[in-house]
């Protein structure tokens, strides 16, 4: 679907999403670029803490301060039109739905959010994304959908399925990088404040910069080197996917939703990392920061308590179903026999397994497989 609609312009949006995470400043630009491309009335970007109920970040567009101001009076409304909490985080994250798709139709025709608030604005539908959702912050994204616009075709979802995986990378990446810049004079001073391993590449994995805690691990020895100035990780198959993640992030930054950015790697003494990377090359603010990287990569050890599939599932934003179906593929069973042993049709397996195989850019089910395996740590 992609191909009908500029590829210029997805890159020149998904360069501005990234931005924003380095400057949050730039999220309204970003935002307002988007739902004028696609067509949309309006736009709303809510990021919530779950652990203190702060909203740390809403970026509204395109909404009229006299209607913006009564929006928190149907906010009960909006999540009954939903289907309720419990209906709301069951829905799949990065999935885009329509509020008409969603809805009863008999709630929706006089739920007051509807009647009171859109009707009269002459919005009829609306379009929904889950972007982000842990145990310390859920994020999301709303864009009306005005009577004379006309129908939201698939062209449309699938730019904003391709927006999704960077909107979310962008969010957390931003939340990780907030409230540092003030205190420090460089960029590269503000890499020495966080915790995290980042080092900062230019193409080939040569090494522009390390951070402390990234210094620290090359100087360790069992996750990564320098040699020469290049960056080296000790496990081959890891640096392979590394350097292809490198080469799109270099030359094609639409193609990392649907491939990943973040690779699964494992140090010689059995310890495990995932290497998230962040294109650098191009966008106004991140191309200034430091002009010869190309990518920013984000170093963060694999939850000990987690098991390697949880931790396989989280990083390519495999669903429970998703996930226990490559698991099983891995294991040697084929569709059919999965659909006898756990009890659900033929078709419902293989509907998981296309999306499986798409989130983790695997043409095939032996290669997914594989992945599977190479991704638990060697005894």
């Amino acid at each position: 679907m992609l191909d009908r609609f500029p590829h210029e312009l997805v890159t020149d949006l998904i360069g501005l999403l990234y931005d924003s995470a380095l400057t949050p400043s730039v999220w309204p630009e970003a935002l307002g670029q988007i739902y004028k491309a696609l067509g949309f009335s309006n736009i709303a970007l809510s990021i919530n803490s779950l652990t203190n109920g702060a909203m740390n970040n809403q970026v509204v567009l395109g909404i009229e301060p006299h209607w913006l101001e009564r929006m928190p009076l149907y906010g009960q409304d909006l999540i009954d039109l939903w289907g309720g909490p419990a209906r709301i985080a069951a829905l799949p994250l990065y999935e885009p739905m329509l509020t008409t798709q969603i809805a009863d139709p008999q709630i929706f025709a006089s739920n007051p959010y509807v009647t009171d608030w859109s009707a009269p604005q002459g919005l009829v539908d609306a379009l929904g994304l889950g972007l982000h959702r842990d145990t310390k912050m859920v994020a999301t994204l709303g864009m009306g959908i005005h009577r004379d616009r006309g129908e939201v075709g698939p062209i449309e979802m699938d730019v904003v399925r391709t927006l999704a995986p960077h909107l979310r990378r962008s969010i957390v990446l931003g939340e990780l990088l907030e409230r540092r810049v003030l205190e420090v004079i460089t960029f590269e001073a503000l890499l020495d404040t966080i915790a995290v391993p980042i080092l900062l590449l230019a193409e080939n994995a040569f090494l522009v910069h390390a951070n402390l805690a990234a210094r620290q691990l090359l100087q360790a020895g069992s996750l990564m080197v320098s040699v020469r100035g290049i960056l080296r990780l000790t496990d081959p198959e890891a640096e392979r996917r590394l350097l292809h993640c490198l080469d799109i992030a270099a030359h094609q930054e639409t193609a990392l939703g649907r491939k990943g950015i973040t690779v699964p790697v494992h140090g010689l003494e059995g310890e495990a990392a995932a290497a998230t990377v962040l294109p650098l090359a191009t966008g106004p603010v991140r191309s200034a920061l430091v002009p010869t990287a190309i990518a920013a990569v984000f170093l963060s050890p694999h939850n000990q308590t987690e098991t390697p599939l949880d931790a396989f599932a989280a990083l390519h934003d495999l669903t429970p179903a998703e996930a226990r179906i490559a698991e099983l593929i891995a294991s040697g069973l084929t569709p059919n026999e999965i659909s006898a042993e756990i009890g659900i049709a033929r078709t419902t397996v293989r509907t998981h397994l296309q999306s499986a195989l798409e989130k983790t850019n695997s043409r095939r089910q032996l290669e997914l497989a594989l992945l599977l395996r190479s991704f638990r740590p060697p005894v």
